[in-house]
């Protein structure tokens, strides 16, 4: 007999084998499940949903040789730049049709200073700069670009890098020197150190040509965010090296590296000035276009055309219809979130900088971020964003906000503190912040300041993906803007840009050298485009019906997406506490991973947790 108090755990056979037989089953269907949805998100999910599969293709020569004929792009700043350099891969040769010439051709050389205009603005005489391409309101401004641009060390193994891929540069990488953020409340948007592009001319392995990188500095980034000073500031003593990164850096400086890198490694690209006023369609194939139409200039023959010309989607609202294209006016969504906001921005002297470097604990270095962005359910709708950059050497200070007044705009450094201590939550503003407007304040004109207000607009998604069959051109696309505009606060324009453009290269890949486009090329464009990046324009739009000034599209309330917005909210603060939730909302922004990853069991967990904790706190206040 069994010495055991419990006797029933010395012998199995105290414990009926039914449950035995229970206990095997249920983990046998969890294994078999995990492995399904293993399976699914591999085969379906991922290929679908994310641009992951289609990356380590970019950049690789055809094996069947180039498509006959030429592509012509409509637009040259980003989108339109990207998706020339995929076409020259592609076709015999490109076409970039850009309105706004550059003083040395082809851009290839930043303007050695900015024009500025001066005004009156109450007790302030402010500058404000003329930038060289005025159809871009932000060309001035910092651009946060996603991580799909450079190589990923949060996902090991896998080929992620955009950029290297389509202008192959050894030394576009993140840099293992990561900065060490300080234990303050507020917001960190922590930024690895800059990291110069100069190195040696080369063959490179992709496109056989030698490429000369660059000399422009940029500064790789990592991502982390807080809502109204809301923080806990011990996730950022230290900094998982697997934190995923992107870019920082101004328009003018990015579309600055992506022009020299056009002209340096796609010998097939040539450009011309002049506007854009409709296509042409092709005599004997009414689906077909065969030539762009340039204002007071001759036609532009195309085998294949791209609209890159940004928030005017002009394709949809003129050039198509004008050459016998006549698609519904329900295509269009469009809502106005009723943002602006100021820039102020600073260029930092010498002297100032071990000044401004003591400001912080362990160091204020280029890069570095600090914001403080609105939380729709708190009330407030401003918002402050300070950001010291390594091109040309300037801190940025943005205000603003949805449905923010004149006055909720300030530009003066005196203005800016009275308005910084107005926020939401303002005891928790690190005390650094308002030494360092001390210092900008003492130094006045010597940091040469200039502002610019920014007025976005309405945003607008063109749903060509529910366009009637064979509506559609086939050898027509449009990339970025020119389908969706973002709100640009969320920083995902340009992101969103690209994942444009691998989606094009993937299917380009598919079409024989020897034979015309298929005819559903377009429409197979826009359904797999759209489902990978549908997403930015659902999860921007129910962010900004959170705020009661935002003016609904037609049809809706403010109430659309109420559930999707709560969940974000608590997604984004379940990422505050883990790196995992935080990496991965990040890989979904970029199109690395597919949406669903947000349900993950793990992340759920987190979020559902989050939540709860955010409605006992509700209940209690």
């Amino acid at each position: 007999m069994s010495s055991s108090p419990l006797p029933w755990l010395a012998s199995p056979s105290y414990l009926p084998s039914k449950n035995w037989t229970a206990v095997a089953t249920l983990f046998g269907v969890l294994v078999s499940l995990n492995l399904l949805g293993k399976i699914i998100r591999s085969t379906v999910l991922v290929p679908k949903l994310t641009i992951k599969d289609d990356l380590p293709k970019v950049g690789l020569r055809r094996a069947d040789g180039k498509i006959r004929g030429r592509a012509v792009v409509c637009g040259g700043s980003v989108a339109g730049l990207s998706a020339a350099a995929v076409c020259a891969d592609h076709f015999e040769s490109v076409l970039i049709i850009e309105a706004e010439g550059s003083p040395d051709k082809l851009g290839m050389d930043r303007p050695k200073a900015t024009e500025f205009r001066t005004m009156e603005d109450g007790p302030n005489t402010l500058r404000t700069p003329i930038p060289l391409r005025k159809r871009l309101i932000q060309y001035l401004a910092l651009h946060g670009n996603s991580s799909c641009l450079v190589e990923d060390p949060s996902l090991l193994h896998t080929p992620t890098s955009l950029l290297p891929r389509i202008w192959p540069m050894r030394n576009l990488r993140a840099s293992k020197a990561i900065s060490k953020p300080p234990a303050s409340r507020g917001g960190l948007f922590w930024m690895v150190v800059s990291l110069p592009l100069s190195t040696p001319s080369r063959t490179t392995a992709h496109t056989n040509t030698k490429v000369v990188d660059p000399v422009i500095s940029f500064v790789p980034s990592t991502f982390v965010l807080s809502f109204s000073n809301k923080l806990t500031p011990e996730v950022f003593t230290t900094r998982d090296p697997r934190t995923p990164i992107g870019l920082s850096v101004s328009r003018e400086a990015f579309e600055t590296l992506l022009r020299r890198l056009v002209v340096k490694s796609r010998p097939n690209i040539s450009f011309i000035t002049g506007t854009v006023d409709g296509f042409k369609r092709q005599a004997h194939d009414n689906r077909h276009l065969s030539a762009v139409t340039v204002r007071d200039q001759e036609e532009q023959p195309a085998t294949f055309i791209v609209d890159a010309t940004g928030p005017a989607q002009s394709s949809y609202h003129k050039w198509l219809k004008n050459s016998g294209f006549d698609l519904p006016a329900s295509l269009q969504d469009e809502y106005d979130p009723c943002l602006s906001y100021a820039q102020s921005v600073y260029t930092l002297p010498d002297k100032l900088l071990p000044e401004i470097e003591k400001l912080f604990i362990h160091g204020l270095t280029p890069g570095s971020v600090w914001s403080n962005a609105p939380e729709p359910s708190t009330g407030e709708a401003r918002m402050l964003y300070m950001y010291w950059t390594e091109d040309s050497n300037r801190l940025m200070i943005v205000c603003g906000g949805w449905g923010a007044t004149k006055e909720q705009r300030p530009h003066g450094i005196d203005e800016i503190r009275e308005y910084t201590k107005s926020l939401r939550n303002a005891e928790a503003t690190p005390q650094w912040i308002f030494k360092l407007y001390d210092l900008l304040e003492q130094l006045g004109e010597e940091c040469s300041p200039w502002f610019a207000d920014y007025h976005p607009g309405k945003m607008s998604l063109i749903k060509y993906h529910e366009a009637p069959q064979g509506t559609l051109p086939s050898n027509w696309v449009a990339m970025g803007d020119a389908i969706v505009k973002l709100n640009p606060i969320y920083g995902q324009g340009c992101g969103k840009a690209m994942m444009d453009v691998v989606t094009l290269d993937s299917l380009l890949r598919h079409v024989p050298s020897q034979q015309d486009l298929p005819l559903d090329f377009s429409e197979k464009f826009f359904q797999k485009t759209i489902a990978r990046t549908g997403g930015m324009w659902d999860g921007n739009k129910a962010n900004d019906y959170g705020f009661p000034t935002t003016h609904p599209a037609k049809g809706e309330t403010l109430e659309v997406n109420a559930f999707a917005r709560a969940f974000g909210r608590n997604f984004l603060y379940a990422g505050l506490q883990s790196h995992k939730v935080q990496t991965t909302f990040i890989h979904i922004t970029a199109g690395l991973v597919p949406r669903t990853d947000a349900f993950a069991p793990s992340i759920l967990i987190r979020v559902a947790w989050q939540w709860l904790k955010e409605l006992t706190n509700q209940r209690r206040a």
